[in-house]
């Protein structure tokens, strides 16, 4: 006859020790699904979030732009590029606002995105040069690479410190001339808004 001492085995067959270990991987587990459904819920909210703020800005944009096109119909889509209408409008504003103004600095967002921080003693304006796309003034903080391109750095180098003397579209095209500096030290800048894709 032979005795054998081990954990003492409730009804279910299993020992103490296994049914100890079972709890703790339920309640580990039970731990973890509440952990997801908190990180989904947290997520769930951003999202919630980001879709307000998407449709308060539509809601203001198709307020802002309400009626018809020239033709009578609906406005479909927001639109992506300027023309030429829009940007006799923006250089107006940009003659009125930037002219006598220096350079500060000039800095790219990407290949085809460049901002120019212009300054006054009691006055500070960003403009954005987007290639192909925009011109205007921005107050966004947009990011900028860490090493400047080297088309960022011939504009830094040219145009530092020189004055805003004029913003001028050529001709009825979408092609805008900024003179920075007068006279033999004069530097253009010409920016075209066509499409390349």
């Amino acid at each position: 006859m032979q005795f054998h001492f081990g954990s003492i085995s409730n009804c279910s067959g299993t020992t103490k020790s296994q049914s100890t270990a079972a709890r703790q991987r339920d309640s580990t587990a039970k731990r973890r699904k509440r952990v997801r459904l908190e990180e989904s819920w947290v997520l769930w909210a951003a999202v919630e979030r980001r879709q307000v703020r998407l449709r308060a800005r539509a809601a203001a944009l198709s307020q802002a732009g309400a009626g018809d096109d020239c033709g009578g119909r609906p406005r479909s889509a927001m639109k992506t590029r300027f023309s030429t209408v829009d940007l006799r409008a923006v250089l107006a504003e940009l003659n009125a606002s930037l002219l006598g103004m220096r350079v500060n600095n000039v800095y790219d967002v990407d290949n085809k995105t460049y901002l120019i921080r212009l300054q006054k003693p009691d006055f500070k304006a960003t403009l954005l040069l987007e290639s192909g796309i925009r011109i205007h003034t921005t107050e966004f903080e947009w990011p900028k690479n860490m090493m400047p391109s080297s088309f960022a750095m011939k504009c830094r180098k040219h145009l530092k410190s020189r004055r805003l003397v004029s913003a001028k579209q050529l001709g009825v095209d979408r092609i805008v001339d900024f003179q920075f500096g007068s006279d033999e030290a004069a530097y253009h800048l010409i920016i075209e808004l066509y499409d390349r894709d």
